[in-house]
Order: C-alpha cells, then structure tokens, then sequence
C-alpha cells in the first residue's frame, strides 16, 4: 500500500478533473502538499454510484435554497491553473472509493486494485458543490448519462474567465 512515512494515506491538496475521450473515463490528476502526483481514473459506473452517494450528504433543501447554495458555491470558485501530471506520476485505476464524514467534511477515499495505491481528497460542502459542478460538465462533455443530476445543479453563473483557465 503506498502510503505516507506517517503510515496514512496520502491527501491530494488540488486536483484537476478531465474527461479523456481515448480512455472514456474522468481521469483526476492530483498533487499532494509533497509534490507528489497521482492520476486516477474513474469509471461512469463507479463515478456514478460516488456522485449518487454525494448528492445525498448534502444538505437536503428545497430546490429553491440548494439552487441558492449551489449559486454561491459557483461565484465562490476562483481560476487555478490546471494540475499536470509529472513524468513520474502514478497513474492507475479506482477499484473502491470510501466516503468518512466529520465536522461539515467529507472524505473520499480511492483505492487501487488490493490497495496498493491509496489517496485521499477532502471537500467541505462549498467545494464539494464546486467540484459537482465540474463532474457535471464533464458528464455534459462526455455525453454519459446515468446520474439523476439535480436541477439546481445545472444552473450556471458565468465566471468570465480567460480561455484556457481550468477551475478546481
């Protein structure tokens, strides 16, 4: 299991989320506070079944409010460059994701096939919204189908960032 000197799994402190036509999969590209970089790929299935699962640890509001918060959670995201994977990045693919919730945090954990590769990444529920709405435009860019993806979701505030500029 590849973990950090503290025997605990690594935590990506930024990723990027890109659909990669040639492997019809989301690949996420991300650095940990190291340096040290990761690509996952994920499957619609098992991406699918995550965003299910992560639709419903949000708050359960009206659709009026939950199109509020996703609103603000959108004008909240700020232009970052995109993570690119060094020449020496793991690349593999997520056979499991586990989620742990505390104190307003959710935690996803991916791992590899018999864990060789374990990596985490933590949203609050603004970023968690952020980075929805991201999967949602991939899925959008990737024609997959197979979420029941909330109305208040699609709901776009235009940040009028420069071309090229990847949100994360």
């Amino acid at each position: 299991m590849k973990m950090t000197h503290n025997n605990i799994p690594l935590e990506l402190k930024r990723i990027t989320t890109v659909y990669v036509d040639k492997e019809d999969r989301i690949g996420l590209i991300g650095v940990a506070e190291s340096g040290q970089h990761h690509r996952l790929w994920l499957t619609q299935r098992l991406l699918t079944q995550l965003i299910e699962r992560l639709l419903l640890w949000l708050p359960q509001n009206p659709e009026e409010i939950q199109q509020i918060a996703q609103q603000i959670a959108q004008a909240k995201r700020e232009p970052e460059l995109a993570v690119v994977a060094s020449s020496d990045c793991s690349n593999w693919l997520v056979q499991e994701i586990s989620l742990n919730s505390a104190a307003g945090v959710i935690g996803l954990q991916f791992k590899s096939d018999r864990d060789q590769h374990l990596v985490t990444v933590r949203f609050n529920e603004v970023r968690l919204r952020q980075w929805l709405d991201i999967v949602f435009s991939q899925y959008q860019y990737a024609g997959w189908l197979g979420v029941a993806w909330p109305g208040w979701l699609s709901t776009k505030v235009e940040l009028g960032l420069p071309e090229g500029v990847a949100v994360h």
